[in-house]
């Protein structure tokens, strides 16, 4: 069979639709065309369709004999049809084309049936029969990919993020220990106390995708280092949630509670308890009761001391509050932060 050149004349479609229509209806051809998993479409120089395999017809929702004879820009959304007849155009009368991945320069977008639209990756090449010119388009759906590359970049982003968060945390609390400490000794170990503490929030946080968590197992592992047989510590409330940010700053406030109830509180004496209870008020405002029991006499403090000072910033970056109350019976801290129910 001759290869037509070319300078020859393009041929009738008609006469071209008849040659496709006997090589697409081999049976042999029409089996290895099925097992294909990637769409294959096939039209003549002026863009009517062939020829339509199975995939194709899975993946636009038309079957081969709604698109037989139908301009190819059916399968693509309206907006891209003009720009799309002149660059086939071009492709089909080029001197000698190079098979060719169509979109280098932008995204390709493919419209279903159902009006939907999916991006989609396409391989177009030319054979120059003797009935005429034959254009081939492979054709692969990479909506999912697409959606994979999106999540991909949306983790990366929260992930950024959190580290910039965190970073920022670190260095609030290097410098707030620092001026709170009197020798190397004391910072180190102070300092290390509260990065376990952040360590410990965002162990919690794991089980939420690192956006929520519960606020029981936030506290409960927050406090579970200063339990003793000796010394318990009830909680009680409520299933209640609270953010990322929200958990990262109750953690370092109830390591300092519980550090300094170790040290001068209910924690550091036989028969001392802690109860620490919760609600969910109607603004969405989580309040947190930590109430110290059967500890040694409770003297105010003549200024606020660093941990204080801590716990209250702290909170304010967040938008929460602390209130401190040194009662006889115990000392008392009440808190809100943003949360909501579980």
């Amino acid at each position: 069979m001759r290869q037509r050149r070319t300078s020859d004349p393009v041929p009738s479609p008609r006469s071209l639709a008849g040659m496709s229509s006997a090589l697409f209806s081999d049976p042999e051809v029409q089996t290895i065309l099925s097992l294909i998993g990637d769409g294959v479409i096939s039209t003549d120089g002026n863009g009517t369709i062939l020829y339509f395999n199975p995939a194709a017809e899975t993946m636009f929702g038309y079957s081969a004999a709604e698109v037989v004879g139908q301009p190819v820009e059916l399968l693509m959304p309206q907006r891209f049809r003009d720009d799309h007849k002149l660059s086939a155009a071009r492709f089909a009368t080029s001197a000698r084309p190079e098979p060719r991945l169509m979109g280098a320069r932008r995204d390709v977008v493919g419209r279903r049936k159902s009006g939907e639209e999916f991006p989609l990756e396409a391989t177009l090449s030319r054979q120059d029969l003797a009935s005429g010119r034959l254009l081939t388009v492979v054709i692969r759906d990479i909506n999912e990919r697409k959606q994979r590359e999106e999540e991909q970049q949306l983790i990366a982003g929260e992930l950024a993020h959190r580290i910039r968060n965190l970073m920022t945390i670190v260095t609030s609390l290097v410098s707030l220990t620092a001026c709170g400490s009197h020798d190397v000794d004391g910072f180190r170990d102070t300092l290390l106390a509260r990065l376990m503490a952040i360590s410990r929030a965002n162990d919690a946080l794991i089980a939420g995708a690192w956006r929520e968590t519960q606020l029981r197992p936030l506290i409960d592992a927050e406090l579970e280092p200063f339990r003793t047989p000796r010394t318990p510590i009830i909680l009680e409330g409520p299933k209640v949630r609270v953010s990322a940010k929200i958990a990262i700053a109750l953690g370092l406030v109830m390591h300092e509670l519980a550090t300094n109830a170790a040290k001068y509180g209910a924690l550091s004496c036989a028969g001392g308890r802690v109860e620490v209870d919760w609600s969910l008020a109607p603004d969405g405002q989580v309040a947190i009761h930590w109430r110290e029991r059967e500890g040694p006499p409770v003297r105010p403090p003549v200024k606020a001391g660093f941990g204080t000072e801590m716990i209250r910033r702290t909170l304010a970056a967040q938008r929460g509050e602390a209130s401190m109350h040194y009662n006889p019976a115990g000392f008392e801290c009440g808190l809100r932060v943003p949360g909501g129910a579980a």
